[in-house]
C-alpha cells in the first residue's frame, strides 16, 4: 500500500495493486484529485506483515519477570 498527504491535509491509503500501469505515451494515472492548487506533499510506502509470526510483540513478559526483590 501506499499512502499520500496534501498539504490541505487529505490523507489517502491506496492498495498497490489497484493502480494500473500505463505505458510512457500515457499522461499517467490518477491515484487522487486534489483541490485546486493543492499539493501532494509526502509519499510514503507502507509494508504489509508477511506473516502473523513475524508480528511478535517486544518487551512483552509477565511483570515480575527479571523484577528485582524489593526490601522492606
Amino acid at each position: 500500500q501506499i499512502m499520500l498527504v496534501s498539504d490541505g491535509g487529505t490523507v489517502i491509503r491506496v492498495p498497490v495493486n489497484g493502480i494500473r500501469f500505463a505505458s510512457r505515451a500515457t499522461k499517467g494515472v490518477t491515484i487522487f484529485n486534489t483541490a485546486e492548487g493543492e499539493k501532494v506533499v509526502s509519499v510514503e510506502r507502507i509494508s504489509e506483515p508477511q506473516s502473523d509470526e513475524e508480528e511478535s510483540v517486544e518487551g512483552e513478559a509477565d511483570a515480575t519477570d527479571d523484577a528485582p526483590d524489593i526490601a522492606e
